[in-house]
């Protein structure tokens, strides 16, 4: 009986262990972004929950390309199922990784990319850019780079690869 008893206990602890695995699985998302038409190299990319309690920011890093793949808690897993607002950064200055999922350091969580990028931001406006040529200023509408005002918006999983229009007019 008092087996019996045991692996019932263990049968429903292991059900209710695999109940909850399935919360933050994740599902693998890229996409590419472009300003006025043409590839937005080195933005970051951030899906921002709509729905806070049931989701996690994920972001990326757009290659030279405008490419990006998103990471929740693992290099290049993707994003939480969902519906998400999406803000978009850049800094002309910020190192842009080689190729997608490619970053400086390796793979890196959303919160060590965004502190290494700062610190690569940080360096060259200490340093006035660090002797390189300067680049063409790119701007982007501040909208997008605000959760509040982005027209940006995503639902994971998607029916193929995301889009990301911006438009120097805003909109």
């Amino acid at each position: 009986m008092r087996l019996r008893a045991f692996f019932l206990v263990c049968g429903l602890l292991c059900l209710a262990a695999l109940s909850g695995c399935g919360k933050d699985r994740t599902v693998k998302v890229s996409g590419v972004v472009t300003l006025d038409g043409k590839p937005l190299g080195g933005a970051m990319v951030q899906f921002i929950p709509a729905d806070p309690e049931k989701g996690r920011v994920a972001s990326g890093v757009t290659g030279s390309d405008g490419e990006f793949r998103l990471t929740t808690k693992n290099p290049n897993d993707g994003a939480i199922p969902g519906e998400y607002k999406v803000v978009i950064t850049f800094d002309e200055r910020r190192d842009t990784p080689d190729s997608v999922g490619k970053y400086p350091g390796g793979g890196m969580s959303p919160n060590d990319m965004t502190k290494a990028f700062q610190g690569i931001v940080d360096k060259q406006r200490k340093e006035g850019g660090g002797g390189q040529p300067k680049k063409k200023a790119t701007t982007i509408p501040a909208m997008y780079g605000d959760v509040k005002t982005t027209t940006l918006k995503a639902t994971v999983p998607t029916d193929g690869k995301i889009e990301l229009v911006l438009r120097s007019q805003g909109g």
